[in-house]
């Protein structure tokens, strides 16, 4: 994804320097719609009866929608299909309804198919989209929410399933928050690449008390199956949300887009605000959206409308912006990727088996599964262990890593297919082979054929099943870099906790999901400068944040901050976060040089949520501000404004309000500060909602951290070419 507003570096020419001229359309998703003859029809995708987990029967479940003025219900109950509704006594036609056969396959992340029969039979996500797709299904996203996926992981199965068309942004009213965080930055990544993700609200109805919270809209010409199934696929649909059962929401008359103008208008009913949203940010407001006055220039990216109201609030899909801008020079990635799997691009270097205390003297390097377990059920409490290596990794052939390369993260993946207790991760210190017995190492040992410490664990001391099923991962970077620098690489050695009672198994490299072993390394010529207080001598991050209900207390010294719109609840005062990294440019040690040739290829700012909510925006500040800053006593005594005054007025980045290690990108601000280090005032944090998000300070367990990958500007002889003047645009991508 592009920045929001270009980085441009003046070139000396003698030439008189052209006008830029910027072009922009928009990819319409409801470009088919004929809003003055389409009828608009509520639907519910997601609700639950008897059949699995609800309250209600399915004649009961469609009752009550029907009671309602529902024109399309999908009955979605745990991996089993409820159909047909004739079975259960009610006939679609006789009630004006559209029936979508359905299922949440829930042996994995929850997800929805629809207009298939497959019951969610596997424990793996992408045999059951597989199956689905098979089967001439579509698929969306079950409250995403509930499980810590990377945004890429959620990319990546939008890239490889067409008929997965869209996601949950709301879930049974609004369970979880941060999903619409989660949609922008999957938008952020994907339209671009015109892979558009729409965005869908259902009530994931278990109880009568659950319905009419959520909605979806679907525009259709006629009320069929058809043409339900097509509005879904193309987008031609709006949803809402209503903290309050049955509440108003805004509704939407018609959509008009204008490439000419480069406008996008909205009419509408019961609305008090219209807000655009692009990347996370809020960009604008008001029924016409101005691309020309908001992004020119911006590159591809996207916007979306919210249409707020007194006990509601409407979205529309995501309408993709193609910028028709002057060529841009991506700066490269920072990173270079390895991967190693045993038999893909030609490489053969896996060797795996397990161990058993119950056939000491047995060998399994041939079999196609590990069971990493603290009692196989034999007399005797016998554990099992499992030994991976990833051999030939570090060298100077084609798709080896180079010795002493950097490793900013190793990973290895393992698809675990019965559920257990969980295992450490040791680095090995003795040899071994797929022959290796029991009685060859008498189990893995800390201390004498492994490290004294675990890499990593997973799961717990316990016999629950503590780690599911589906793909995992295990962060092995600590033994990767040392391999990079020259240890012996004996590869890993995964070891049962003593009362994890309830075995793990996984493919090995003669299964079908061999393990994979994926390593990030740095890019020759980057360099990467990490700030934290406290940390090579650094103290120059300042903190704090100004609250409404507290005007005139200082926060100078909490331990951590809370960002939110309605604190104390129901007040709907607000937190304001402020946080600056000081003395981060310049030519000491561990600074970042400001000479001409310093380009920033990354940026990363890493926060310890420590309470979830809702989340923040993240703006540019422009005035300086010390941490014993008041809401009272700065800023004019009314909090911070991202007016152009105080903050920049559109946001260089925001995050979702998650709790454990939070990572947001803020390159932008960094390319900024970059051309004027004297402009570097740190950032607003703005609240996004009214759900507050905590995040250590650096008085807290987990200060804040900024890292920056940099490296130098070559001088390509192109640059004596450009005729036009001399602009060059530089420009992050993802």
């Amino acid at each position: 994804m592009k920045n929001a507003l270009p980085m441009t570096l003046m070139l000396a020419a003698s030439t008189a320097m052209p006008a830029l001229t910027y072009g922009v359309s928009f990819d319409n998703p409801y470009a088919g719609v004929d809003w003055s003859t389409f009828g608009q029809h509520k639907g519910n995708l997601h609700n639950h009866t008897t059949q699995s987990d609800g309250a209600e029967t399915p004649a009961e479940r469609i009752d009550e929608y029907a009671s309602r003025g529902y024109g399309i219900l999908a009955l979605t109950d745990h991996n089993t299909t409820t159909w047909s509704w004739n079975d259960y006594g009610r006939n679609p036609a006789d009630l004006g309804m559209i029936a979508i056969q359905g299922c949440e396959p829930s042996r994995h992340d929850h997800i929805l198919s629809l207009f298939n029969g497959y019951n969610g039979s596997s424990n793996n996500i992408d045999t059951s989209f597989q199956t689905i797709g098979a089967n001439g299904g579509l698929s969306i996203i079950a409250h995403p929410g509930r499980y810590n996926r990377s945004t890429q992981w959620y990319v990546d199965h939008y890239n490889n399933y067409d008929h997965l068309i869209g996601m949950e942004v709301y879930n049974q009213g609004d369970r979880y928050s941060g999903d619409r965080a989660k949609w922008d930055a999957i938008l952020t990544e994907t339209v671009p690449n015109d892979r558009f993700v729409w965005g869908f609200s259902n009530d994931d109805t278990h109880r009568t008390s659950h319905v009419g919270r959520n909605t979806n809209f679907f525009l259709l010409p006629e009320l069929t199956e058809t043409a339900v199934r097509n509005a879904m696929v193309e987008g031609h649909s709006y949803f809402s949300y209503s903290p309050v059962q049955d509440g108003a929401v805004p509704t939407i008359g018609s959509i008009d887009v204008d490439d000419a103008a480069g406008t996008i208008s909205i009419a509408g009913d019961g609305y008090s605000e219209i807000r655009w949203i692009s990347e996370g940010a809020h960009v604008a407001s008001g029924a016409t959206f101005d691309y020309n006055a908001v992004m020119a220039g911006s590159g591809d990216s996207y916007v979306r409308a919210e249409l707020h109201g007194p006990t509601g609030i409407t979205y529309t899909q995501p309408f993709g912006v193609d910028d028709d801008s002057a060529p841009i020079e991506e700066p490269p990635s920072p990173f270079v990727e390895y991967t190693f799997e045993q038999g893909v691009a030609g490489y053969a270097g896996t060797t795996d088996t397990m161990i058993r205390s119950s056939a000491p003297g047995s060998s399994y390097g041939s079999v196609d599964h590990i069971s990493v377990d603290g009692d196989d059920g034999s007399p005797g409490l016998q554990p099992n262990h499992g030994l991976i290596k990833f051999d030939n990794i570090v060298g100077d052939n084609e798709g080896q890593i180079p010795a002493g390369t950097v490793i900013e993260s190793a990973t290895v993946t393992l698809d675990v297919h019965n559920p257990g207790s969980g295992f450490e991760v040791f680095a090995m210190t003795t040899e071994w082979s797929d022959a290796t017995t029991w009685n060859d190492l008498n189990g893995i040992t800390p201390g004498t054929n492994a490290e004294n410490e675990a890499i990593t664990k997973v799961g717990a001391n316990n016999g629950s099943s503590n780690v599911g099923t589906g793909l995992l991962d295990l962060d092995v970077t600590t033994a990767a870099q040392a391999w990079a620098d020259g240890e012996t690489n004996n590869g890993l050695g995964l070891k049962p906790f003593t009362n994890g009672t309830n075995g793990i198994d996984f493919d090995t490299s003669e299964g079908a999901d061999a393990p994979v072993l994926t390593i990030k390394a740095l890019r020759e010529g980057v360099i990467a400068a990490t700030f934290q207080e406290g940390e090579e001598a650094y103290d120059g991050t300042e903190d704090t944040y100004l609250a409404e209900s507290e005007p005139t207390t200082s926060h100078a010294t909490v331990a951590s901050m809370s960002i939110d719109n309605n604190d104390p609840h129901g007040t709907g005062n607000d937190n304001h976060g402020l946080l600056m990294f000081d003395n981060i440019f310049g030519d000491e040690a561990g600074q970042i040089p400001t000479d001409e040739t310093t380009r920033i290829l990354l940026a990363e700012l890493i926060l310890t949520g420590t309470n979830p909510g809702t989340g923040a925006n993240l703006h540019r500040m422009l005035q300086a501000w010390s941490d014993d800053a008041t809401w009272a006593g700065d800023f004019g005594g009314d909090g911070i404004q991202n007016d152009g005054v105080e903050a920049v007025a559109v946001a260089d980045a925001f995050t979702s309000g998650m709790t454990g290690t939070v990572t947001i990108e803020v390159t932008k601000s960094l390319e900024a500060w970059l051309a004027d280090p004297t402009s570097n005032f740190g950032w607003l944090f703005s609240p996004i909602g009214g759900d507050g998000w905590d995040f250590d300070t650096s008085e807290g367990a987990n200060a804040p951290m900024l890292r920056v990958y940099y490296d130098a500007v070559p001088e390509p002889a192109s640059l004596a070419l450009l005729g036009l003047g001399g602009l060059m645009m530089l420009r992050r991508g993802h």
